[in-house]
């Protein structure tokens, strides 16, 4: 479905929340608003195509350790958790206070952290026993343009996603990071016997599910 800036922004807007709520009436959880208007060609109005966010409609979450739950949007393009208020689009400070969302409906949870100096949000995918797996969404924006002659078609722009890079950390220390394809061998340089391990078990590492229950499996 084709879908503009402008569409998006008022959809937007016209979403409210409680304003009495913790987390949003403190004004040190946030400061900066999101400014997309360099993502449009105003003058030309071209389009963008799909979506930068993870779950295009606002979810109730759960903010870090606050009691209170708020509606918000995580905006995969500009890694941002974005929520409204008093009829403006905001986004949350990336502070340790406010480092995990959870997304009740979808029992899915964002972690904020700086891996290779890198800060920003991940899927969390697993965490016990000292394991942690987290998987870091990218989205980039294509941009489309007009026609240039009778023989030429308009282009609108689009977001499209990029292959997604998966984390390993034990107690905290980067094990492995790479695409999912790729990640397999990165453990057996480390001196894991996947192999073995994915042969018992008859485990394919394609899809995220493999990758959790193979992390869960290793030195067992």
């Amino acid at each position: 479905m084709k879908i503009t800036f402008f569409m998006l922004f008022i959809a937007n807007t016209a979403f409210s929340q409680t304003d009495a709520l913790g987390i949003i009436s403190n004004d040190a959880n946030y400061s900066r608003v999101i400014n997309q208007n360099n993502l449009v060609d105003k003058k030309n109005e071209v389009k963008i195509e799909g979506s930068p966010y993870l779950f295009n409609e606002y979810n109730l979450s759960k903010i870090g350790d606050y009691k209170d739950e708020i509606n918000v949007k995580y905006n995969i393009f500009s890694d941002e958790i974005e929520f409204v208020k008093n009829g403006q689009l905001l986004a949350l400070n990336k502070t340790s206070d406010l480092a995990r969302i959870r997304f009740i409906n979808y029992n899915t949870t964002l972690v904020l952290k700086d891996i290779n100096g890198n800060k920003g949000y991940y899927l969390e995918l697993f965490n016990n026993n000292g394991r942690q797996l987290l998987k870091k969404l990218k989205i980039h924006l294509e941009k489309g343009r007009t026609s240039q002659n009778s023989y030429d078609l308009d282009r609108n722009s689009r977001y499209i996603e990029d292959e997604p890079i998966y984390y390993f950390f034990i107690e905290n220390n980067l094990i492995a990071s790479n695409k999912l394809k790729k990640i397999e061998g990165d453990l057996e340089k480390k001196g894991y016997n996947i192999k073995e391990i994915l042969k018992k078990e008859k485990l394919s590492i394609k899809k995220d599910q493999d990758l959790i229950k193979l992390i869960n499996l290793i030195n067992k």
